[in-house]
């Protein structure tokens, strides 16, 4: 079976956005934006962090403030890409009770498994019907950067709903490029997933 090359398919749809139709994009941390962000370039484009997977809340907060700067820094034209509207940023409420509701009987799995496919489930049904409520024509995620989570299982999830834009930024360097956009911009790397489980490095 042949492989679905979901960045052709990004490439694709992104070159038919015109202009004036809004864009939310799903946003996990300021690293993956920072080597995604010039794919969307020019687009009315609004970033949504919607991630309750991520413990605790001093970590999630030095992750929402890590993003805050670094689209100050995009709308200042400070990171080489430039858009005719300001970068819109919304950061809804904190809520790992909800993540935790959802990942029970999970939390035990290896990384990778049932519990981050449920994980991925959450946001990107959060993140479309932010969309659909709101009025975007289109929702991508920042997701498929990283080389740790299967770009065919994140677009399957996102492909049961109108508007979702596959992506497999992976490709053209995109983690490369999200390294060096980090040390250029001294953006803060965290050094895991989000939730407890995903890491034994963390505080118990």
């Amino acid at each position: 079976m042949n492989k679905v090359n979901y960045n052709d398919i990004f490439n694709e749809q992104i070159s038919k956005v015109k202009a004036t139709d809004k864009i939310l994009l799903h946003v996990c941390c300021a690293p993956c934006l920072s080597g995604v962000i010039k794919r969307f370039e020019g687009l009315n484009l609004t970033l949504f962090y919607y991630n309750p997977n991520i413990m605790y809340k001093e970590e999630y907060d030095q992750r929402a403030q890590a993003l805050i700067d670094y689209v100050d820094k995009i709308n200042k034209g400070l990171a080489g890409v430039k858009f005719d509207k300001k970068v819109r940023l919304i950061i809804p409420e904190y809520d790992n009770l909800y993540f935790l509701n959802k990942i029970s009987g999970f939390e035990k799995d290896k990384e990778g498994g049932t519990r981050c496919r449920i994980c991925f489930a959450l946001r990107l049904q959060k993140t479309y019907e932010f969309a659909k409520d709101n009025y975007y024509k289109y929702f991508c995620t920042t997701l498929t950067v990283s080389p740790h989570k299967d770009a065919d299982i994140i677009n399957r999830i996102g492909q049961q709903y109108e508007g979702y834009i596959p992506s497999d930024f992976k490709k053209n360097d995109g983690y490369l490029n999200s390294i060096k956009e980090c040390k250029k911009h001294n953006i803060y790397r965290q050094t895991y997933c989000g939730c407890l489980f995903s890491t034994n490095n963390i505080k118990k």
